[in-house]
């Protein structure tokens, strides 16, 4: 079912609203609702130790979607953060619209922000050979979704002899990680 605008700012409205809450734990908190997410919602776990509402839908699909936004969130911090367009241009000395033309190419993986906006996870950017390194990468890889392919090159894989697609691409094993994100999906590959 496609988001409608008014759902789309609900879930902007939730997500920030959610880690607002986040936010407002302490150490400890956070710790013991790690520890305990399997127990019950985690998000309804959050509120709860941080004063937020009692009463949270808990039903099946919203676990399931506050799961899916929390991976997206340690992805995200996996890959060091998203940059903005203008930072990620100004790293690569071009200009935003050039920027997102290699977007639109699939050279670079950008993230949808809560706001709208394109977020390009910070890995990307470290050096010109990973740089050029991810673009090939992603030519090979068959996924048009970008959490599933920032996902992919943050997965560390048995044919890459347990490193992930990025760390490959920093020893220099571009060719490797090219063969992977060309097996990607495979029936028996990883």
């Amino acid at each position: 079912m496609p988001f409608d605008s008014s759902r789309g700012r609900l879930v902007r409205k939730v997500v920030k609203e959610a880690l607002q809450l986040v936010d407002r734990l302490s150490a400890s908190e956070a710790r013991a609702i790690q520890k305990q997410s399997d127990k019950g919602s985690i998000l309804e776990r959050v509120a709860r130790s941080a004063g937020g509402p009692a009463a949270i839908d808990a039903s099946p699909l919203f676990a399931a979607r506050v799961r899916g936004d929390a991976l997206k969130l340690e992805l995200i911090k996996q890959a060091g953060g998203l940059l903005s367009a203008k930072d990620a241009a100004r790293l690569l000395g071009i200009t935003t619209q050039a920027l997102h033309k290699r977007y639109r190419s699939q050279a670079l993986i950008a993230i949808r922000t809560p706001t709208g906006d394109l977020g390009y996870p910070a890995f990307q950017f470290e050096t010109d050979s990973m740089t050029q390194g991810v673009a090939e990468v992603l030519r090979h890889l068959q996924i048009e979704d970008a959490i599933m392919s920032l996902s992919f090159m943050l997965t560390a894989l048995p044919e890459l002899g347990g490193l992930t697609p990025v760390a490959a691409i920093r020893a220099g094993r571009v060719a490797d990680a090219r063969t992977a994100a060309t097996h990607f999906g495979e029936q028996g590959a990883a």
